[in-house]
């Protein structure tokens, strides 16, 4: 599982596994989990390319964004499994 760092609002990086990628219209996501056992959480970031190429992870402020992305992964995970994917992703 390949590994991501981010930095915290401490300038603290912070390792987590990339579970997921997807997109929805013309917007990238990524689905992380913390490489913290105690952490179950899992976590959605857009992404885009900067102007010197470089991949950034940006927070959803929106509670009702979030929610809405939320749903729509949940429903592309439930269709990959129910064509044989794995079920990995939010719970």
């Amino acid at each position: 599982m390949e590994i991501i760092e981010l930095y915290n609002e401490d300038n603290e990086i912070e390792e987590y596994y990339l579970q997921d990628s997807f997109g929805i219209e013309d917007e990238d996501y990524v689905v992380l989990k913390s490489i913290d056992k105690e952490d179950e959480m899992n976590y959605i970031y857009k992404t885009h390319t900067n102007d010197k190429g470089e991949l950034i992870f940006e927070g959803i402020e929106s509670d009702k964004e979030l929610n809405d992305i939320v749903e729509i992964y949940l429903e592309l995970k439930e269709n990959d499994v129910s064509k044989g994917g794995d079920s990995n992703g939010f719970r």
